[in-house]
């Protein structure tokens, strides 16, 4: 008589969820008020990570009519200077993709905004 031989059932094995693409840039916020430079509520250093695209609008939110305040720019991260208007109605955007580590200074172009100019300084650290 023949014998019977157990089949394999194959298991099924799940499937990891694919990591969802970035639909595009991260949205940052950056305003100028009364001598100091502020990223999103969390001060004036901004983390940001190699090989991310960065979307920063910039805006100078001390009252209307106050005398404004001007971003310098950061060249090492193709960003270039602007002068803001007070009020913040209207936002300056720069966008960059840092490809390498360090730390990249920017700081207040109008030397005209005020007693507190040459303390309004903010860092971009890339890792």
């Amino acid at each position: 008589l023949p014998t019977a031989t157990p089949t394999q059932t194959p298991i099924a094995t799940a499937t990891p969820p694919a990591t969802p693409t970035p639909s595009g840039p991260v949205i940052v916020n950056l305003t100028a008020q009364q001598f100091e430079w502020d990223f999103d509520g969390n001060g004036s250093t901004f983390l940001a990570h190699v090989g991310t695209t960065y979307e920063v609008h910039i805006r100078d939110v001390d009252p209307a009519g106050s005398n404004s305040h001007g971003f310098t720019g950061i060249p090492e991260l193709h960003m270039s200077g602007a002068t803001l208007s007070a009020g913040g109605s209207n936002a300056v955007i720069r966008t960059f993709t840092p490809a390498t580590n360090g730390f990249f200074p920017f700081a207040c172009s109008e030397s005209t905004c005020g007693t507190g100019h040459d303390g309004m300084l903010g860092i971009i650290e890339v890792q």
